[in-house]
């Protein structure tokens, strides 16, 4: 019996119950993905707060006045080696 759905009902529901499950699927991918990429993020130290790069820190240093010009240059060129 048909339940009065007609003959092709039972067919028409299996089809939309399956888009339904391709729709969820993609749906939970793209969460995962995202997951993932934050937490690769927070890993790099995107969204935390380490300490800075030599370079960046010795910059900082030669901006706030706490070594000259040619201290920066030695420092930076020991860095770099």
């Amino acid at each position: 019996m048909m339940y009065g759905w007609g003959a092709g009902a039972g067919y028409g529901m299996s089809i939309w119950m399956l888009i339904s499950w391709i729709i969820m699927a993609v749906v939970i991918i793209f969460a995962l993905y995202g997951l993932i990429a934050i937490i690769r993020k927070s890993e790099t130290g995107r969204f935390t707060n380490k300490s800075l790069e030599p370079i960046e820190y010795l910059k900082e240093r030669l901006a706030k006045g706490e070594i000259s010009h040619e201290e920066y240059q030695k420092i930076k060129e020991e860095l770099l080696k």
